[in-house]
């Protein structure tokens, strides 16, 4: 003999409250998953604008020393990057022709003007704009460098003072 049980109202009314419960809480989580990865995705296209920024002002860094023929420049900043900026005098070089000491430039300083956030640095340096990130290193454009005729000829340029609002 089988046993019927009949279900009352009562009985199935937990089970409703517990669906919506469910359905309340899917739902927040999804909510805040996509408000989470919409705020890091803003954030990285602010970064990488950010970046453009910084290396269109190098590029035009790198125009005004090219065209100012050696002379006392001086330049504006633009007002994003103002106080993130800075001036550099950490690196040297030493150029030497075939491995001959007595053809060398010995060790040179190599200023360079830096902006760096979030783990990238753009950089004017050597008369390159330099663009430095977890993954390695870029130049764009190179220093301005020519052979001709059994000649090398290059300059680097010499940045110093200070930077100011």
């Amino acid at each position: 003999m089988a046993r019927e049980r009949q279900l009352s109202t009562d009985d199935r009314s937990i089970s409703a409250t517990i669906t919506v419960v469910l359905l309340i809480g899917i739902t927040l989580v999804g909510v805040v998953v996509i408000i989470a990865a919409g705020v890091v995705t803003i954030n990285d296209a602010n970064d990488d604008a950010n970046m453009e920024v910084v290396e269109e002002s190098m590029l035009q860094v790198d125009s005004t020393f090219q065209q100012s023929s050696g002379t006392n420049t001086t330049m504006r900043i633009p007002s994003e990057l103002e106080g993130q900026v800075s001036i550099s005098n950490n690196a040297r070089y030493n150029l030497t022709l075939n491995g001959n000491q007595q053809c060398s430039t010995k060790s040179q300083n190599l200023s360079s003007i830096e902006y760096e956030s979030n783990g990238q640095t753009v950089a004017y340096q050597g008369g390159g704009v330099w663009r430095m990130t977890a993954f390695g290193a870029a130049m764009t454009p190179p220093p301005d460098i020519a052979y001709d005729d059994g000649s090398l000829s290059f300059s680097f340029i010499d940045i110093s003072g200070d930077i100011s609002t």
